[in-house]
């Protein structure tokens, strides 16, 4: 039995911690408002159809750091732009921890940490303005992981998984090697009945990336279901052509994608109702996680000296989208 936090109980969050509840881990899951209150009442329920799978884990449920105890593996579920306020707590909690797991989507404020390349240790400014995060945040137990897989907060309490054939978590060493501190968690995953897989994760973030670049903005400037975007044919073209840019700017810092272009459109057809986390973030009225998707993209095509215009254009009007909605809660339109 591994102690385990998971720091964020949304969606991938909730998932994690139901399914490796169930499978006898000491799960604690820091969560607010009302998703918690209904955590704490009832336990974390885990819908997951495609597996016929409907549990109720109990889970500890916290809404403070401070109350998270001393746990062997931190998962970090947040949103990339949740982080920065609480990376004091989230450091001295994580201090003693042998993994420090960061589950995100978009590009990592880790990415240039322990790289070992010209640009090791530098700074994205697009998701980490002041360095405080990979200043503060315990790099050397820092393991980036991906999940390749659709979920969503039906209810407080209540986490959906969509499931589809290509459904797993990817996760990888900052240095590249293969060590027993992942593989051995990543065998208590796989237990719980995760599938992983293991190499570089920057290679898992650009694969990553090639989904979140065009689904993300996409399905949220338009409202769509990811199944519209990819099979009208005017966006089916647009999501070709982001993914482009994003391959220009991976090979362009030494990681060509392990992924064809059409196999990931194939990949989105088969999840065609999921909501991706940028619509969900939109119609609950959140912030979105625009820079570490896009605004960290255009950061890297700037240090690689890669022009990725339809990017640039996306993010902009995903800017104007959040500064609409604070100047109206301003009372300024």
């Amino acid at each position: 039995m591994t102690k385990i936090l998971i720091v964020g109980a949304g969606a991938i969050g909730g998932f994690l911690g139901a399914r490796l509840s169930t499978a006898g881990h000491d799960i604690t899951v820091l969560a607010r408002g009302a998703h918690l209150q209904a955590i704490q009442k009832d336990g974390l329920r885990l819908e997951d159809p495609n597996a016929h799978l409907d549990v109720i884990a109990q889970v500890r449920a916290i809404g403070d750091l401070q109350d998270a105890g001393e746990p062997e593996v931190v998962m970090v579920t947040l949103k990339a732009y949740q982080v920065a306020p609480i990376a004091g707590p989230l450091a001295q909690v994580s201090a003693k921890a042998r993994i420090y797991m960061p589950i995100q989507n978009g590009i990592g404020w880790w990415y240039f940490q322990r790289h070992g390349g010209p640009r090791d240790g530098t700074v994205i400014t697009a998701i980490d303005p002041n360095g405080e995060l990979a200043a503060k945040l315990p790099v050397a137990s820092t393991i980036p992981a991906f999940a390749f897989k659709s979920a969503q907060v039906v209810s407080p309490g209540v986490v959906r998984h969509i499931a589809d054939p290509s459904d797993y978590i990817a996760m990888g060493e900052l240095d590249g090697t293969y060590t027993d501190r992942m593989h051995g968690f990543g065998a208590e995953l796989e237990q719980a009945g995760i599938t992983v897989k293991y190499g570089d994760p920057r290679d898992w973030m650009w694969q990553k990336l090639l989904g979140n670049v065009f689904a993300n903005p996409l399905c949220a400037l338009t409202r769509r279901v990811l199944g519209d975007v990819v099979r009208c044919a005017p966006t089916r073209a647009l999501a070709l052509d982001l993914m482009r840019e994003v391959c220009s700017v991976s090979s362009a810092l030494g990681h060509v994608p392990m992924i064809s272009l059409e196999a990931r459109l194939k990949r989105a057809e088969a999840m065609s109702a999921a909501k991706p986390s940028m619509l969900q973030d939109l119609e609950a009225g959140r912030p979105m996680e625009t820079e570490a998707i896009l605004g960290a993209l255009i950061e890297l095509a700037e240090i690689a000296q890669v022009k990725t215009p339809i990017v640039r254009t996306l993010h902009a009007c995903l800017q104007l989208i959040e500064y609409q909605d604070t100047d109206r809660s301003a009372g300024n339109l």
